[in-house]
């Protein structure tokens, strides 16, 4: 373990930034991802690079993450001072004294990035030496980081949400001579394009599949295949030989074919499933039988052979699997927070949790299903995916079992969904007002979105704008005051009560205002007077019927939030207005004990 002076702290007022440390301790930020940044201020990237990890830096409550930086100039003390001056990252800045930290992992450049796992242990690093065409390294490093913690970066030539992109034209030569021009390719036949690497098992393993299928009779002469080698022409001529490549290959020794791609980032191999249109269909990374499975359904969709699907016959398949024949229901999946259930289990570090997870995986405790010991198909049923509601593919799909059952009834749904959505571990759920988001007849219309506009369309689609969803009015805290004056009293003395008289909520924007004040735009709310600042309903809900009936119990009535799970309901609460992108310092750990109340035996009716 590399240990070395600290050089720079964020000031002790940001309660985002960790303690000040004395020395460079990744076993400190044990239970968090850790994400570091080696930087030469001589480096023309650097401020590019800078600017990256502050943007993360500001989401990294989402995915249980720390930010920091290891300046690589020494003797240069002074200079890089006015560099860190300059930039005012908002995390801590390390100098390697003694230029050992760069050295032990292998980073060369003046630019690098380390993950560390949250065990505390090395799982990732990345030289950004200079290559053809990334200049820019933003989209690299992000669909680097991507890989190994859910950032939810999309690069610009993956498939999302329906959108597929265009497949980049370009003409080179192939190992044989011929010369490979894309255009000529596009509008006649579907291909594959697979970008490997000589030496690497998985890769070859995904060649002899592909010559498998470009020679078979169910293929031949149906498609194309075109291959890119990242090795040099002796490894690649011996490999061609070997496995007696029939489709061509070409050479990428200097990154000018790879630099086209944005989802490249080293990692091999890597594979394109492109349409007649010469639009991306399908991508993959990396090679396994079940990506093998994939394969075989993705290729017979896109060459329009008959397309029976290959299920796993004692488990589950996953929502891969079911795209292939299910787009348009996919995609209205893809848009539901059914989908990234998982990932509110990674930014509290609860996804090793069996408590927890059963309801954010598919298949849980049962045969086939999500195994937290099996790492390795683990990660393809993340989410609650359509086999969570409809059952295992190889008994619910009615092309593989032949069986067409009868439709579930809405009782039978209400009850599925029920199983997770307890009024413990969900803000009350009304099954009549959710089920219309996730019935997959709700598919909005995308096609005039680019993929920019996608991403930003999930985020919007799966905000619940109503938390509470309850219909009764806001009353304010004055009506609250009387059966619960010690929790009025200890209300006033918080952040929440005067949140309206900030410079910030004299300055928001009008789409904003509900961080400041109770009910916007609901019925009894804001701008209502004796509604300003973040009172009491603003965390337990409209409080009409609750002062009406004050001994009826549940969340029709109130939200108590002592029973209920913490990181379920209280922080979805809180995060309302304490977004990454509204608060990037809101830490809920460390805020919630100042403003929950002390515990007392108070509720007396005056």
């Amino acid at each position: 373990m590399v240990l070395f002076s600290c050089w720079f702290v964020p000031p002790a007022t940001d309660i985002c930034a960790q303690e000040p440390q004395p020395t460079f301790n990744p076993t400190a930020y044990k239970g968090k991802y850790l994400l570091v940044l080696l930087f030469s201020i001589d480096d023309p990237r650097a401020p590019m690079a800078m600017d990256l990890m502050k943007e993360l830096y500001t989401r990294r409550r989402d995915v249980n993450m720390e930010v920091a930086a290891v300046c690589l100039n020494t003797g240069k003390d002074q200079e890089a001072r006015r560099f860190t001056a300059l930039h005012h990252p908002p995390f801590p800045v390390f100098l390697d004294t003694s230029g050992s930290f760069a050295q032990s992992l292998r980073i060369t450049s003046g630019l690098g990035l380390v993950i560390y796992g949250k065990d505390g242990n090395v799982i990732a690093t990345k030289d950004a030496s200079p290559s053809a065409g990334q200049s820019d390294l933003s989209s690299s490093w992000k669909g680097f980081i991507n890989r190994y913690i859910p950032i939810g970066y999309t690069p610009d030539d993956v498939p999302v949400l329906g959108y597929k992109p265009p497949f980049p034209v370009f003409e080179a030569i192939a190992t044989n001579g011929a010369t490979i021009n894309i255009k000529s390719i596009l509008g006649k036949k579907p291909f594959v394009f697979v970008i490997f690497s000589p030496s690497c098992s998985h890769c070859q393993h995904e060649l002899e599949f592909l010559q498998t299928q470009y020679t078979s009779q169910e293929f031949k002469g149906k498609l194309e295949i075109i291959a890119v080698s990242r090795g040099d022409t002796t490894s690649t001529d011996a490999l061609v030989k070997k496995k007696k490549l029939s489709f061509p290959v070409l050479l990428d020794t200097n990154s000018t074919i790879t630099a086209r791609f944005p989802s490249f980032i080293g990692s091999v191999p890597l594979s394109y499933l492109v349409d007649r249109n010469g639009t991306i269909a399908f991508q993959h990374t990396g090679f396994s039988e079940y990506t093998a499975d994939n394969y075989l359904m993705e290729l017979r969709k896109l060459c329009g052979l008959p397309n029976p699907p290959l299920l796993n016959p004692s488990g589950y398949s996953g929502e891969e699997r079911c795209k292939v024949c299910h787009e348009r229901q996919h995609i209205q999946w893809s848009l539901t927070r059914h989908a990234d259930a998982y990932l509110s289990l990674v930014r509290k570090g609860s996804e090793h949790d069996p408590a927890c997870v059963s309801c954010h995986v598919t298949g849980f405790g049962r045969s086939g299903g999500f195994n937290l010991e099996d790492k390795k198909t683990a990660r393809r049923l993340e989410g609650v995916q359509c086999e969570s509601c409809h059952g295992p593919g190889a008994t619910s799909c009615t092309a593989f079992t032949k069986v067409k059952d009868n439709p579930r009834t809405r009782a039978q749904w209400e009850m599925i969904c029920r199983s997770c959505h307890t009024e413990k571990e969900s803000l009350n759920f009304k099954f009549e007002h959710r089920f219309p988001k996730v019935i997959h007849t709700a598919v909005p219309d995308l096609s005039s979105m680019s993929s920019q506009d996608r991403e930003a369309f999930i985020q919007n689609y799966r905000q619940k704008k109503n938390l509470f969803d309850n219909p009764a009015s806001y009353v304010g805290a004055a009506n609250c005051k009387s059966c619960h004056e010690e929790q009025y009293r200890h209300w006033q003395t918080t952040l929440h009560a005067t949140a309206h008289t900030t410079p910030q909520a004299r300055s928001a924007p009008a789409d904003k205002s509900y961080r400041y004040h109770t009910g916007v735009e609901n019925p009894g709310g804001y701008p209502e007077p004796g509604r300003e600042g973040v009172q009491c309903e603003a965390c337990h809900g409209p409080g009409e019927r609750h002062v009406k009936e004050p001994n009826k119990k549940g969340h029709d009535y109130i939200v108590s939030l002592s029973q209920e799970c913490s990181s379920c309901v209280v922080e979805q609460i809180c995060r309302r207005c304490h977004s990454p992108g509204d608060d990037p310092r809101f830490d809920f750990d460390a805020y919630i004990p100042r403003i929950r109340h002390p515990k007392t035996s108070t509720h007396q009716k005056k």
